[in-house]
């Protein structure tokens, strides 16, 4: 008898195919040299290089970090509102935006931030979403945070992000050049 409830039991757990596997912190730690930070992924979401993608429902996030050595000084002393045509231009050729954009202060890796919102929709009839921009300045680098909502997400999946941009370290840059990014292109100095 106890052989046949053993039994039953392996045949149980056998067909409820894989349990999911709960990384630990320090597997959920990511230290990217290239971009000069660190930081924690939450459970639910995958980093993949520059991308962190929710494993849930498939809202993501793109870091994006650009040199100011070489880029144009009024361009340099007008940030962050320098760069929101940009922000602005790169929303409207992914998304319907609703509404104007909004502006806070926030932070990100205990340092100051803007963070810009956009109600946004992929196709007229779907729900909005939500994007959002932060900007921090770190020595000589400008990093871009870019999260994308999509209009079913969960009411967890922003708290999850801003666990995620708190955990954020900026690693020292000695001398050291940011890799060239994608998205928008900084004005350099001279042209």
């Amino acid at each position: 008898m106890k052989r046949w409830i053993v039994a039953a039991a392996l045949a149980i757990v056998a067909c409820s195919g894989p349990q999911p596997v709960r990384l630990t912190l320090e597997q959920r730690t990511v230290v990217d040299e290239v971009r000069r930070l660190k930081y924690v992924a939450d459970p639910n979401w995958l980093p993949l290089d520059a991308n962190l993608r929710c494993v849930l429902d498939d809202s993501f996030i793109t870091i994006r970090v650009h040199s100011l050595v070489d880029a144009q000084k009024d361009f340099v002393r007008g940030l962050p509102q320098s760069l929101y045509p940009q922000l602005d231009a790169w929303a409207k050729h992914d998304y319907l935006v609703d509404d104007r954009r909004t502006e806070h202060l926030s932070t990100v890796g205990g340092l100051p931030a803007r963070e810009l919102r956009y109600v946004v929709r992929t196709r007229p009839e779907h729900g909005p979403g939500d994007l959002r921009f932060w900007l921090v300045r770190h020595q000589n680098y400008l990093y871009v945070f870019r999260m994308a909502l999509r209009p079913d997400h969960g009411p967890e999946r922003l708290g999850e992000v801003r666990s995620m941009l708190d955990s954020v370290e900026f690693l020292d840059t000695p001398g050291e050049q940011a890799p060239p990014s994608e998205g928008f292109d900084l004005p350099v100095e001279g042209s």
